[in-house]
């Protein structure tokens, strides 16, 4: 027992090490280039910044955000806040600095979590601890093997970025609770007395994924309910009888978990839920899901997958690796489920990710089963530990050095960054941002979420609706008040709103995170289901993007038609106290008002005041 401590003790200690080595690197050398406000450092630094301001709102326990003196008793929003809830704690307590130290958790519990995992496989340590380098570097590997322009490769790497990276929430903490719960399913599958204590983790990490990205709560619920017949077959009748208690107490946590999902779900702001692509299903579309199921399976990509993981399925036998076999049928079955069953819909192709993840996960720890055995076979015991050691120096050193490549090329707009830290050091240093009533105007999603973050809570619009729990008359109106305070004519405004083509889709960015997917089009859905209501051009790529397609967002004839008409009789502007020009991304609102003074200016951004704070004007 004292050696096994000691085992877990040390190994504890290198994957510590290498969460340290991999999450330092980016911010070392961040810290070197840029002397900036942690929160903006933050913002620049962890790629999707776009749930900061939720975060913030969550660790304040407000539900319901308005960010603005004027609405007040709004219902809540529908994003599951439990999702955030791991990060909202910590900035609660560390702030800005929440982020990093986050980072370095999330790492260290992935390795750990894969580390129980494959010694519950019958790995030992030393390879175990390669394994997990090579299953944490899987996407940098395939992103660099795209440099071959080999296109299954690229195919697999979209589908298989989901599987784990250092995006806040997802999937840097909701895919822990999803390798954790397959973790425990091993340990409920392999014991063989006291298994139904793993059933009431098994239940909490399942109420967790529910409230926190419920595609892995579905899929877990499938997992689970193989796994248990594939144990217990006939007698399972038996075994609920006899340990009818655990069951009940797995059941109440479970719909424990159930009543929050639902509770938000029912009495959250319903336009909220639209914005966040949430659609009505009806029975014809469940035909159109369930096809498109078919002729996903029957790819001759998907055929080979299939028929290689089941010919590993049937050699292996009873080998507790058919762990991975059972999630990879299960998340086929539980897309099926989905399919045929649920009225509503939203982002359909993170069950089609995790299909794609779970069959390549099982193939990959097959190879190295494989890759074990041969080592073993041709290297004696110290040779294949000095062996294995030096792929695990080349692996990490990989992972760091693509890190830093990935890091050092996304720094290519510097001058911009500069400006932006220019701005918040302004900011910082000027008094009249000590009142953090006044109303703000801004469009900048870095400068807004950095002043959301600094308790800046009173803003005449917010760039992404997402924020909020307005609804959309609300924004609507908020709309038409800041084109008019700009003295937009109608040219200008439809110019603000148009659709336009972004590569290889319909996606006007103000529109997307203004609205949301309020306006989601694809061949599946699109807003009023009427093909006239689109021009030519638009319904060809509303017919030729697929149910996979999430993001395109086209605004129908008669919703332009009913927004231009809504403004031109709009007379209300919205009154900001500091006005905030991004001059490089919103030239279009450039004039201001005769009665704002300019107090700051760069390259990229102007602030305004109102003359009504005159003593600031100078």
């Amino acid at each position: 027992m004292q050696f096994i401590n000691n085992n877990l003790k040390k190994n504890n200690i290198i994957i510590l090490f290498f969460s340290l080595l991999i999450v330092s690197v980016k911010w070392i050398y961040s810290f070197y280039l840029y002397d900036e406000d942690i929160f903006l450092r933050i913002i620049q630094d962890t790629g999707d910044n776009a749930y900061y301001p939720l975060i913030k709102s969550f660790s304040d326990l407000n539900l319901n955000p308005g960010y603005s003196e004027k609405y007040g008793n709004l219902s809540f929003v529908s994003f599951p806040f439990l999702s955030l809830i791991t990060n909202s704690f910590f900035f609660k307590f560390f702030n800005g600095y929440s982020f990093i130290l986050l980072e370095l958790i999330c790492i260290f519990l992935f390795f750990k979590i894969f580390l129980h995992i494959f010694l519950e496989l019958g790995v030992d340590s030393n390879r175990a601890l390669l394994f997990i380098l090579i299953t944490f570097s899987l996407i940098k590997i395939l992103h660099t093997m795209t440099l071959f322009n080999i296109n299954i490769i690229e195919i697999v790497k979209l589908n298989f970025a989901s599987f784990y990276s250092l995006r806040f929430p997802r999937p840097i903490i909701t895919n822990l609770f999803l390798y954790a719960f397959i973790y425990y399913l091993i340990k409920f599958y392999k014991s063989e007395k006291n298994e139904f204590n793993y059933l009431i983790i098994l239940s909490i990490l399942m109420g967790l994924s529910l409230n926190s990205f419920f595609y892995h709560a579905v899929n877990e619920f499938f997992f689970l309910l193989i796994v248990f017949f594939l144990k217990f077959r006939l007698n399972f009748i038996n075994i609920i009888i006899i340990n009818y208690k655990k069951i009940i107490i797995s059941i109440i946590i479970g719909l424990t978990f159930l009543s929050i999902f639902l509770y938000q779900i029912n009495f959250s702001e319903v336009d909220f839920s639209e914005r966040l692509g949430i659609f009505n299903v009806d029975s014809n579309q469940k035909i159109i899901l369930i096809k498109y199921l078919k002729d996903f399976v029957l790819k001759k990509e998907f055929i080979i997958l299939f028929i290689i993981n089941t010919l590993i399925f049937i050699y292996l036998n009873n080998s507790v690796l058919k762990i991975f076999y059972i999630a990879f049928i299960g998340s086929l079955i539980s897309s099926a489920f989905v399919f045929l069953t649920f009225n509503k819909g939203v982002d359909y192709y993170h069950f089609i990710n995790l299909i794609v993840i779970f069959s390549l996960l099982h193939f990959i720890v097959f190879l190295f089963f494989i890759f074990d055995q041969i080592c073993r076979f041709i290297f004696n015991q110290k040779k294949y530990l000095f062996f294995n050691n030096i792929l695990i120096i080349l692996t990490l050193s990989f992972i760091i050095l693509f890190d830093f490549n990935n890091y050092n090329n996304s720094q290519i707009n510097k001058v911009v960054r500069f400006n932006k830290n220019e701005l918040i050091d302004y900011i910082k240093k000027n008094d009249l941002f000590e009142n953090k009533k006044l109303e703000i105007f801004t469009l900048n999603n870095d400068i807004s979420i950095w002043l959301i973050l600094n308790d800046f809570r009173n803003f005449s619009i917010l760039p992404v609706s997402l924020w909020t729990s307005k609804t959309n008359n609300h924004l609507e109106k908020e709309l038409y008040s800041t084109a008019n305070f700009f003295s937009l004519d109608l040219q200008k405004f439809n110019k603000l709103i148009k659709n336009e083509i972004k590569l290889w889709r319909y996606k006007n960015d103000f529109i997307y995170n203004f609205f949301g997917r309020k306006y989601l089009a694809n061949n599946f859905t699109h807003y009023d289901d009427d093909f006239l209501d689109y021009s030519d051009h638009e319904v060809e790529f509303i017919k030729k993007n697929n149910m996979l397609i999430a993001h395109q967002v086209i605004i129908p004839k008669s919703e332009i038609n009913r927004l231009e008409s809504n403004f031109l009789i709009s007379n209300n502007k919205i009154t900001p106290d500091i006005v905030i020009v991004d001059t490089k991304e919103f030239s279009i609102f450039s004039t201001i008002p005769s009665s704002y003074c300019l107090i700051f200016k760069n390259e990229t951004f102007k602030i305004y005041i109102s003359n009504n704070l005159k003593d600031y004007c100078n």
